[in-house]
């Protein structure tokens, strides 16, 4: 979701502040990292803060104490999707003003991605097996196949 800073005067339209109950609140967005926004609430009034968020939520990870934020691996994901590299977000962000993602932030998206990749190639390999397996058994019941037993299988694959 992209939204417009100028929406947020609609969005907070009937909202007040907790302390002096004044209805007078604005969003101010403190720092970016990279597509993800650390936004605060905050009473002008006041001046109380009224909460504090960023824009998205943070990829689980138990490499990092700061993990990066999701919104940044969907967009690097999305731009490999359509074969385009950190050249296109680069051009993406200057033309709508977005802050444009470092080579090293996009560097360790890819990799992650990457890695992430390899996993569910694997995951995928193992179920293979596991079926081919489980169809061997069912139609020539007569031979016993254990799972450590090595098949002699061919697979056809063209690629389309």
């Amino acid at each position: 979701m992209m939204i417009h800073s100028s929406m947020w005067k609609e969005i907070f339209k009937g909202c007040v502040c907790a302390a002096c109950g004044s209805s007078n609140l604005c969003i101010e967005m403190q720092y970016s990292m990279a597509f993800a926004y650390k936004l605060i609430t905050k009473c002008r009034n006041c001046q109380v803060v009224c909460n504090e968020m960023f824009t998205s939520p943070r990829v689980p990870s138990n490499e990092s104490s700061r993990p990066p934020f999701d919104v940044n691996r969907r967009i690097v994901n999305g731009f490999l999707e359509i074969g385009k590299g950190h050249a296109a977000i680069e051009q993406f962000s200057m033309m709508t003003g977005l802050p444009i993602m470092s080579t090293s932030t996009y560097s360790d998206h890819l990799k992650n991605i990457a890695d992430d990749n390899v996993k569910l190639k694997e995951v995928i390999l193992k179920l293979s097996h596991s079926a081919i397996r489980k169809a061997h058994r069912d139609t020539d019941t007569s031979v016993c196949i254990c799972d450590d037993d090595i098949q002699d299988l061919t697979v056809s694959y063209d690629g389309t």
